[in-house]
């Protein structure tokens, strides 16, 4: 049997997204909301043509979406989780990826007009971490504008070094919407193919210079109070290999190097 809401905002029908709901008096409570979600899926409905299939609708709502989230100074936070939409219902703190993937997902399985109305059975929110370490998550290494993304500048900084040029973050993991065999990353306003497309620097191992057979909870610890750059990721990409050395930001000293800023736990 539906279950009848009284639409509030989408927190309340992401409670409801594996039920089978109706909302009551749909048209005149979209018509009258002011929430974000319901201002994006307004100008969606205003690009949408008779005969649209869904995979075009979707590709018309992320686009929305990502300009929606960059022209109302959405912020983004590397840190801390969200597992609603509430940015959905202008609840505007940064907010880490996971928060702007379901908001997205919440967009695409809620039902018209606050939404596509996808089975949620073929939506999902997959979350990538890189390759394992020495049996460590380790992350991996995302390009990021130096100037940032959504407020959130990149953890990684170098003057320019070999071919590298600045603008990276080390990322634990990355959290995105995955439909109709794409990968949709709202955070950094792109698609991929497959989730391993996000990786532009794969870490390869950790440690500490003059040290061997470091185990990743004692680098941690190093790493949160070097001061002298000892610990290092080692990275690599189109068979080149970068050393990023470790330094908390209140102690960071770029010159013509890579310096990570951390964070030191939960990679």
């Amino acid at each position: 049997m539906a279950t009848e809401l009284t639409f509030t905002n989408y927190n309340s029908l992401w409670d409801y997204r594996t039920t089978d709901y109706k909302i009551k008096n749909a048209g005149t409570a979209f018509a009258g909301s002011n929430l974000p979600g319901v201002a994006i899926m307004k100008s969606l409905q205003a690009l949408l043509r008779p005969g649209d299939t869904t995979d075009m609708k979707v590709e018309g709502l992320f686009r929305v979406y990502v300009e929606y989230s960059r022209s109302h100074n959405w912020k983004w936070s590397g840190g801390g989780a969200c597992g609603t939409p509430k940015i959905l219902d202008a609840v505007q703190p940064p907010l880490e990826c996971q928060a702007f993937a379901v908001g997205l997902m919440m967009l695409m399985i809620a039902k018209p007009p606050f939404g596509l109305g996808i089975p949620i059975a073929d939506v999902d929110r997959p979350t990538f971490v890189g390759d394992l370490v020495k049996a460590n998550k380790v992350g991996f290494v995302a390009h990021h504008p130096s100037d940032g993304v959504l407020d959130l500048p990149p953890n990684v900084h170098a003057l320019k070094v070999d071919t590298l040029t600045p603008g990276y973050y080390v990322w634990a993991n990355h959290k995105v919407v995955s439909y109709g065999g794409k990968f949709f990353d709202p955070s950094y306003g792109c698609q991929y193919a497959k989730l391993a497309d996000m990786v532009y620097l794969k870490i390869d191992d950790f440690g500490i210079q003059g040290e061997e057979n470091v185990d990743y909870k004692a680098w941690e610890s190093r790493a949160s109070t070097d001061e002298e750059g000892k610990c290092y990721l080692k990275c690599s990409s189109q068979n080149k290999t970068y050393y990023f050395k470790v330094h908390p930001a209140t102690t960071r000293s770029v010159a013509g190097k890579l310096e990570y800023d951390g964070p030191f736990t939960a990679l």
